[in-house]
C-alpha cells in the first residue's frame, strides 16, 4: 500500500466515501418512503368509499400525567364490506411508519373512539383493484414533509462527503507523485499566480464558500427547528437537539452577514507585484489596489508571513518561519492605489506548489482600522528562490498601477 506523510492514502480521501455511504443510503430511504406514501395518498382519490365498523382501537404509551410522551403509537381495527366480501384493515394513514406530531394523533383517536363506542360506521377508501387495501385517513402525515426534507438534505450531505473524498484521493496521490517543475519558473504553473503580476484577493470565493455552507447546514437543522417550533406538545430531548442544532448553525449566518458587508464595502481588492516571482534576499514591491476609496483611522498594516504546515491545509498547526510588518499612512485623497515595499530576509525557504506536503506558505495580510467593518484581505504570495537572477520577470513600465 503506498504511505505518504505517514498515511495510507485512502486514508483521509477513502474513508470519506464508505463512511458518506450510510448516510447517502439513509436520506435515499427516507425520500424513497416519502415518495412511495405520496403517490399512495395520490391513489387514494379514485379509490372508493364504503362504511367501515371500528372494533378496536389502542393508544400505546398514552403518556403521563400531561398527556405528553416521547413516542405514542396509534393501533386500529376495522371491518368493511366489498363485492359480497367481508375484508378487515389496520392501515390508518399512508404512512403508518410516520409518528404523527401530538395533536394530529389525538384528533385521530378521539374519531376512531368515538365510532367505536358509537357503533356509527366510518369512511373507509378501498382499492378496487385490491379490495383487501384501504385506509381511514387518506391525508399525508405533516412529519413526512419534514422527512422528505431531511432525507434529501442527509442526501446531499453524503453526496458532497463522496466528492469530497474523491478529491481528497486525487490529491493524495498528487502528493505521493509531486511532479518535478517542468520549466525554470514554476510560479507560472501555478493556477494562482499564472495569470501574471495582478492577484486578484479570494473575498468572493470566501463569500460564496460561507453561504453555501450557511444554507447546506440550515438545509440539515430547518425541519428540527421546525417541527420542535410548530408541533405542540413537542418532546423535550426534540426541542433540546433542534435547539443545539440552532445554536451550532447560527454563527454561520452571523458570518456570511459579515462577509457581505465587508465585501459591499470594500468590494475585492487586488494586489500588483513589480517583480514576479518575490525573491527572498530582496525587497517586494508592490501596489493593492482597492474597488472602493478607503477610510482608514490610522495606518494600513501589511503584514507578511512564511509558515510551515504538516498539511496545507492545517494552518492551525503551522510553524512561523518569518513574520514582517509594514505601515503605510494612507493618502486623504485617495486614487485606489496603496503602494508599499517590504524587504524580506535571504534564506528562507520557496513556496511548495499547492497540495505538496509538508508545506511552506507565504500570505501577506492587509488590515486597517475603519469606520464599521474593518478592512481585512490576504493574498498567497509567489515567493521563490532562483538560481538565475534573469529568471525574475519584471512588471513591464507604464503598465497599472
Amino acid at each position: 500500500m503506498r504511505i505518504f506523510n505517514g498515511r495510507p492514502l485512502w486514508f483521509s480521501g477513502g474513508c470519506l466515501i464508505p463512511g458518506s455511504l450510510p448516510f447517502m443510503a439513509i436520506g435515499l430511504l427516507m425520500t424513497v418512503y416519502f415518495y412511495r406514501d405520496y403517490q399512495l395518498a395520490q391513489r387514494t382519490a379514485s379509490w372508493l368509499r364504503v362504511p367501515a365498523r371500528i372494533e378496536s382501537v389502542e393508544l400505546k404509551n398514552p403518556g403521563n400525567a400531561d398527556g405528553h410522551a416521547s413516542w405514542r403509537e396509534l393501533k386500529a381495527a376495522y371491518s368493511y364490506e366489498y363485492a359480497g366480501q367481508v375484508h378487515q384493515g389496520s392501515r390508518l394513514t399512508p404512512n403508518d411508519h410516520v409518528h404523527p406530531p401530538p395533536e394530529e394523533l389525538e384528533r385521530q383517536h378521539a374519531v376512531l373512539l368515538s365510532h367505536q363506542q358509537t357503533g356509527e360506521p366510518l369512511t373507509a377508501l378501498v382499492n378496487p383493484d385490491d379490495p383487501g387495501e384501504s385506509l381511514l385517513f387518506p391525508a399525508v402525515r405533516k412529519d413526512s414533509w419534514a422527512m422528505l426534507v431531511f432525507g434529501l438534505a442527509v442526501a446531499f450531505m453524503a453526496l458532497t462527503g463522496m466528492v469530497a473524498g474523491v478529491r481528497e484521493m486525487v490529491f493524495g496521490w498528487r502528493r505521493a507523485h509531486p511532479r518535478e517543475a517542468r520549466t525554470q519558473s514554476p510560479w507560472r504553473e501555478d493556477r494562482r499566480w499564472a495569470a501574471g503580476f495582478v492577484f486578484p484577493s479570494p473575498e468572493g470565493a470566501d463569500l460564496t464558500r460561507i453561504w453555501g455552507t450557511s444554507l447546506f447546514i440550515a438545509a440539515l437543522v430547518a425541519p428540527l427547528i421546525i417541527l420542535a417550533a410548530l408541533t405542540d406538545g413537542s418532546p423535550v430531548f426534540r426541542r433540546v437537539f433542534a435547539g443545539f442544532c440552532a445554536l451550532m448553525w447560527l454563527p454561520f449566518p452571523v458570518l456570511a452577514v459579515y462577509f457581505t458587508f465587508r465585501y459591499r464595502k470594500y468590494g475585492s481588492p487586488r494586489l500588483v507585484l513589480n517583480e514576479m516571482p518575490v525573491v527572498p534576499g530582496r525587497s517586494m514591491a508592490a501596489a493593492l489596489l482597492l474597488d472602493r476609496r478607503l477610510d482608514a483611522r490610522g495606518p494600513i498594516t501589511f503584514t507578511l508571513h512564511c509558515r510551515h504546515l504538516p498539511r496545507f491545509d492545517e494552518d492551525d498547526c503551522a510553524e512561523k518561519l518569518y513574520k514582517g510588518v509594514v505601515e503605510v499612512a494612507p493618502e486623504r485623497e485617495s486614487t485606489g492605489t496603496v503602494r508599499f515595499e517590504m524587504p524580506i530576509p535571504a534564506g528562507l525557504p520557496s513556496t511548495t506548489p499547492r497540495g505538496r506536503e509538508p508545506a511552506v506558505k507565504w500570505t501577506l495580510q492587509v488590515t486597517a482600522d475603519a469606520p464599521g467593518v474593518d478592512f481585512l484581505v490576504n493574498f498567497d504570495l509567489p515567493v521563490f528562490n532562483v538560481a538565475d537572477e534573469s529568471l525574475i520577470e519584471k512588471r513591464p513600465e507604464g503598465t497599472q498601477p
